[in-house]
């Protein structure tokens, strides 16, 4: 985790060594990939419960249909309700970027979140498929329900859809929804308060996983993907949620993409 912010202190150094002329994408860029890469190693360095390991393969349980359509929202038992439609729409790499940036750096809600909420948002997954730009990415809507209350088996319920990006160069629509309903049982979706007894402070992580099968042009990214989620709460209430994410995709007993990238949310 270290590493990855002394990556991101070099960046700047070198930035103003520069007299600021390199290139503000590429530098922005470099920051926010580090900072995902240690926000997600905070989450998962910390969190309690069931461990996450993006790079591990797993398949999930593409074939499940129950859980997606709770609409208890503030029961024990439900997920926190129905998730609504897509944010709708494409971004550009560098508005993803920009907003994605802006929001790693929000401050951290600091006091207990309760009842439930929906949030909207963007998530972005590097494709790995262009040697000259590692930073091509797929970009989709985010919907999720949260239920902050305690006791909740499954808290976040929610659909990650509408992806769309570059693969290696070429404008290319992913077609397919991941959704909460479609994981296994036994992975990942909680939500995570964590008391600072000498400061007082609570901090409020999010973990989900979502799975279904995807199907792009000429089989690109194509087979049964599987993303886990992890954030962090910002700002009072919850108001906003930032994070990275870990994304296979298996076709046919052989993996497709083992691949990382960043989200962020705001509540509704």
């Amino acid at each position: 985790m270290w590493r990855s912010a002394d990556r991101i202190l070099a960046r700047f150094l070198d930035f103003l060594k520069n007299g600021c002329s390199m290139n503000f994408t590429t530098f922005a860029k470099a920051i926010i990939l580090s900072a995902t890469i240690v926000s997600l190693g905070g989450c998962l360095g910390s969190s309690s419960g069931s461990g996450v390991t993006p790079t591990t393969p797993t398949t999930g349980g593409g074939t499940s249909t129950g859980g997606g359509t709770s609409t208890g929202g503030g029961t024990t038992t439900g997920g926190g309700g129905t998730t609504g439609g897509g944010t709708g729409g494409t971004i550009t790499a560098s508005d993803f970027d920009s907003k994605n940036l802006s929001y790693i750096f929000l401050p951290s809600t600091a006091q207990p979140i309760t009842g439930t909420a929906s949030y909207n948002g963007k998530v972005s997954v590097l494709t790995l498929a262009n040697a000259t730009n590692q930073q091509e990415a797929l970009y989709g809507d985010v919907n999720m329900d949260v239920n902050f209350g305690t006791g909740v088996a499954k808290p976040i319920t929610g659909t990650v859809s509408n992806f769309a990006g570059k693969v290696n160069g070429v404008d290319t629509t992913i077609a397919g929804t991941l959704s909460t309903a479609n994981a296994a049982a036994t992975d990942p979706n909680r939500i995570d308060a964590n008391l600072n007894t000498a400061t007082g402070i609570t901090l409020t992580s999010l973990t989900a996983t979502f799975n279904g099968d995807l199907a792009g042009p000429q089989n690109k990214l194509t087979g049964n993907a599987n993303m886990v989620l992890n954030g962090n709460f910002k700002e009072a209430n919850g108001q906003k949620l930032s994070g990275g994410n870990g994304t296979i995709i298996n076709s046919n007993g052989s993996q497709v993409l083992n691949s990382s990238g960043a989200f962020y949310a705001d509540k509704q």
